[in-house]
């Protein structure tokens, strides 16, 4: 039993196997199939037609019992209106009341208008249907009547819901169907099915044809599932002072299609006993031939996964047995040429993995090397702080910033170390590259972050303020950097006092080159040394005039003394004196 049991699952895991028991079934089954599906469309066709004429005659029973309910009432108010008296059990009406119509006092249902329609035609008004809120949240709906008393007053009435919908609803459950109450323009107003739920959409429920106000589409209803309908007008429109009502009768499709189903059931059922025979046919038939074939088919798998001694004996005299003896050879010429193979492999992955490493270690030097060339190209050597290119280009992304930011304002101070040129030539350039980097650190720890401090050449060092609301901020970074630099250095064991003078330019939207508000900074530093040396001076054009001019004075006499042009001329004592531009006294004649 075990053999048989794992001899049917071999053969259904099969593709051989497969084959040969879909053709078998398939030669069976399908002219059952082709007898039986115009046999079950046929039974589904009746069922929708009868389905289809019950909803029909249903429909045109909920207009008559409606109709029927609504004259009885209409007969009932007018009756009240000329002082009748109904017993309570027998009045279709919850309640009703008598109206001035000369006062504001209507019910929700009824308004001033209609009330004038109604004295002015004399109809019975029949309001659309409402949900009773007194009752209940999800409470029935209810109807409101209303007439002319021979008195001139307006009686009032609601219809009692029981008297309406009730019995309908009683109806619905024993055809398993339902009805919707529609209005003129397709809009349910109240419905029922057969637990006596309610629907109310907000979109017509199904379109009406506008020129004979019946239903128009599909045989499906949107809004309650899928379902066969059909419709029905009630004609209100003779008897009272209303709107057109519709009824749309509706049955589930679930419920129109059992008897189709139970046949579809009986069908099934016989496929399937048929199926099962044919099964045990074809799995006698398919295990001659699947078996030698399933062998040749694992051996050839453990082959392609690298077993080598993957071997197939079948001892056959047909075709299958020819075909496992070639198997056989060729997995022998397979096994020798992978040994080969395998060790041309191992000689390969050492060579690549040598030279993989080689490249591996040529990229990293590389890397590094361009990390330091861009680090060298940017950066100060000696103080590792940024250089004049960095500084440069950082004051060009401060102006950017400041042009789309135009209340935004920037600064630059220059530094320089009085009299640095003294420390080299008395204590030598090593002393000289220590202050430098003292220099360096007091001045990166104490500007405040996201400023840069950067070294632009010999003892001058540059500071980039990002952001300054005035001049005297840039002004108290230059104190902080004051105190910061006034204690004295240790160089090389030797304490040395340094003076330090400061120049600021202040820069704003308005500043354009990065180069001039260098010059302009770099100018009020000169101006600090030619105030005294030790403080701090911020960029004005008529000092740095004046600075310009000594400056250029300076320059000159070194010139002339270097070229040796000049002669010393001691004027006498009763000329007259008097300065010019350059600050020197010169013979009243003019002559040197």
């Amino acid at each position: 039993m075990d053999r048989s049991r794992s001899g049917l699952r071999d053969v259904l895991s099969s593709r051989l196997g497969r084959k040969i028991i879909v053709v078998l079934t398939l030669a069976v089954t399908v002219p059952l199939a082709l007898f039986a599906a115009p046999m079950y469309f046929q039974t589904r066709a009746v069922a929708v037609e009868e389905a289809d004429r019950g909803l029909k005659d249903y429909a045109r029973f909920c207009g008559r019992h409606i109709v029927q309910t609504l004259s009885v009432a209409k007969a009932q108010l007018a009756y009240l209106s000329r002082g009748g008296t109904i017993p309570s059990g027998e009045s279709y009406f919850r309640n009703h009341e008598s109206i001035d119509p000369k006062t504001d006092h209507f019910p929700p249902w009824l308004t001033k208008e209609i009330a004038r329609d109604i004295m002015k035609t004399g109809k019975v008004y029949l309001s659309p249907p409402f949900r009773l809120q007194e009752i209940s949240s999800d409470g029935d709906f209810a109807v409101g009547m209303a007439l002319l008393a021979p008195d001139g007053r307006i009686l009032t009435g609601v219809i009692e819901p029981v008297h309406l919908w009730r019995g309908l609803a009683t109806t619905a459950r024993s055809r398993e169907s339902g009805f919707f109450i529609l209005n003129k323009n397709g809009i349910p107003v109240t419905g029922v099915d057969g637990e006596m739920s309610v629907s109310s959409n907000a979109a017509p429920l199904v379109p009406l044809d506008a020129n004979t106000s019946r239903p128009t589409g599909a045989s499906t209803l949107p809004g309650v599932g899928i379902a066969r309908w059909a419709h029905e007008r009630l004609f209100l429109a003779g008897m009272f002072l209303s709107d057109e009502w519709g009824i749309l009768t509706y049955r589930r499709e679930a419920s129109v299609l059992d008897l189709p189903w139970q046949l579809f059931s009986s069908l099934a059922v016989l496929l399937l006993v048929s199926a099962l025979a044919v099964l045990v046919i074809s799995t006698k038939t398919a295990g001659y031939l699947y078996s030698p074939i399933a062998r040749l088919t694992q051996e050839a798998a453990r082959l392609g996964q690298g077993q080598w001694d993957a071997a197939v004996h079948l001892e056959r005299d047909d075709e299958l047995g020819t075909l496992a003896h070639t198997f056989n050879d060729m997995a022998s010429a397979i096994r020798a040429s992978h040994q080969e193979l395998e060790s041309s492999h191992r000689e390969l992955q050492d060579l690549n993995l040598t030279l993989e490493k080689r490249v591996r270690d040529r990229t990293q030097a590389l890397e590094e090397s361009e990390q330091r060339a861009r680090h060298d190209a940017l950066h100060d050597p000696l103080t590792g702080l940024p250089n004049r290119m960095l500084l440069g280009d950082r004051i060009r992304k401060t102006i950017q910033e400041c042009q789309r930011e135009i209340s935004r304002r920037f600064a630059v101070l220059f530094i320089d170390l009085d009299r640095f040129k003294t420390i080299n030539d008395t204590m030598g350039h090593q002393a000289g590259d220590e202050m430098i980097r003292g220099m360096a650190k007091r001045i990166s720890a104490s500007i405040r972050p996201g400023d840069t401090a950067t070294r632009v050449s010999g003892d001058e060092f540059a500071v980039l303020l990002d952001e300054v609301r005035d001049q005297e901020e840039a002004l108290a970074v230059a104190t902080r950097l004051h105190e910061a630099l006034a204690p004295p250095f240790d160089i090389l064991g030797t304490a040395i006092q340094g003076s330090f003078s400061v120049g600021i330019a202040l820069g704003s939207c308005m500043t354009t080159d990065a180069d001039f508000i260098l010059r302009e900074a770099d100018a009020a530093m000169y101006q600090a040394k030619a105030a005294g040396r030790g403080r701090t001076c911020v960029f004005d054009k008529p000092a740095q005039r004046a600075v310009a001019n000594r400056m250029e004075l300076l320059h000159e006499l070194r010139r002339v003394v270097a070229e040796k042009r000049f002669k010393l001329v001691e004027p006498k004592k009763s000329e007259a004196r008097k300065p010019d531009d350059r600050g020197e006294i010169f013979p009243a004649s003019g002559e040197p």
